[in-house]
């Protein structure tokens, strides 16, 4: 099979050459600067059939001239991808060269906050009241201000008062959506789903991903296993995802539990959730969520696994206060004989560190999630994150 895979993040390509294999396929890879960093650290030009470079994967245009080009020389017959970034890009090729897989116009459900809520309000869903994009101090309730196509709280400002609002709208550099600021706990739901089934395992951020990526705090997500609260968020899962038009994939799902116990539908994304999601669903739950991705990108009709339900899983990030600086190492005083953190990941020492989205990650595992609430607190408490100024 001659197979197209986009790739604009470094972190992605140790997992493309574990899934596609690249002597029984040919594989071109179309990537920005980033992942072709990554495709030279991973693969040997032996084993693949060629890069294309665009500048930004925010053009989509661009992306799609490319590949169009591309295609005259190498004409591809599936074309992947997993990334928040890419698979809107990567269904707009298909559609222009009559490629199976995901249609834009599906996709473009999962991408666009406005459509995605419109479209899941329709199945009588609560998703939050969008406002519009002038200021009354007289009628001004709190808000989110956002962008419509954005991910990991990019362009994301919340707002308590009339004058942050206006100062959030004026400093937008793009189109925003603004919509009332729903208080109360939040939660991700991940999974996949293929003909009609669904599985998914609900989680407990323990912040959000407001205050982890624009005020640099701690995030950390555990399973939900108080059963009543469980089945509830699960049922909610199933009903956003047979709102919605894609028939097969995978999904991460942000719902909010407001001060009245009510679920609110914040976004939905196709494509497998970030931090250690990952790696807790193959560790705990006994899935690879972005196998099934890969494979479905790719018509292979892989089979939809039941979860295990036995252990709770959880993740933890602590990413950068200050930045840019170097990162040359990380302090950790003992911990519990009861802490239950099995594995970490982090950045490469000596690395600049510049964005937001650069953290040392933990993964979880235990019997409960008041096991994992307690460990992650722990390492909270214990792990100092060492920095230097950039040289």
């Amino acid at each position: 099979m001659k197979i197209l895979i986009l790739n604009n993040w470094s972190g992605l390509m140790h997992f493309f050459h574990q899934y596609v294999d690249h002597d029984l396929h040919e594989v071109h890879y179309l990537c920005d600067d980033s992942g072709v960093k990554a495709v030279r650290t991973f693969l040997d030009p032996d084993h693949i059939h060629g890069m294309t470079v665009v500048k930004d994967f925010d053009q989509h245009d661009e992306m799609l001239r490319a590949a169009l080009s591309l295609h005259e020389a190498f004409a591809f017959e599936r074309v992947v991808g997993v990334d928040e970034f890419s698979v809107l890009p990567a269904a707009r090729i298909r559609d222009e060269l009559g490629i199976p897989g995901p249609r834009a116009a599906d996709v473009e459900l999962y991408r666009d906050k406005r459509l995605m809520k419109r479209r899941v309000a329709q199945s009588g869903i609560r998703v939050p009241r969008e406002l519009p994009t002038t200021v009354d101090a007289d009628s001004f309730v709190p808000c989110v201000v956002k962008r419509p196509d954005g991910a990991a709280a990019i362009g994301v400002t919340i707002c308590h008062s009339a004058e942050q609002a206006a100062a959030a709208l004026a400093a937008a550099t793009s189109s925003v959506l603004v919509e009332e600021f729903v208080e109360g706990e939040v939660f991700h739901i991940d999974g996949g789903y293929r003909d009609g089934q669904i599985v998914c395992v609900p989680h407990a951020y323990t912040n959000t991903c407001y205050q982890h990526y624009v005020n640099a705090q701690p995030i950390g997500s555990v399973k939900v296993d108080e059963p009543v609260l469980s089945r509830r968020l699960v049922e909610f899962a199933e009903n956003v995802v047979n709102a919605l038009p894609l028939r097969e994939g995978v999904f991460h799902l942000e719902v909010v539990r407001n001060q009245a116990d009510d679920l609110v539908f914040l976004e939905i994304a196709c494509r497998v959730g970030g931090g250690e999601i990952y790696r807790n669903f193959i560790d705990v739950y006994g899935m690879d969520l972005l196998r099934f991705h890969i494979e479905t990108d790719l018509g292979l009709q892989p089979r939809l696994r039941q979860l295990g339900r036995n252990a709770a899983a959880g993740w933890l990030l602590m990413n950068f206060a200050q930045r840019p600086r170097t990162l040359t190492g990380f302090h950790c005083a003992a911990l519990s004989a009861e802490n239950c953190m099995y594995a970490m990941r982090s950045v490469k020492l000596g690395r600049q560190i510049e964005h937001a989205y650069d953290y040392i990650a933990f993964a979880l595992r235990a019997a409960t999630s008041e096991d994992i609430r307690r460990s992650i607190d722990e390492l909270i408490a214990k792990v100092q994150l060492v920095t230097e100024p950039v040289r």
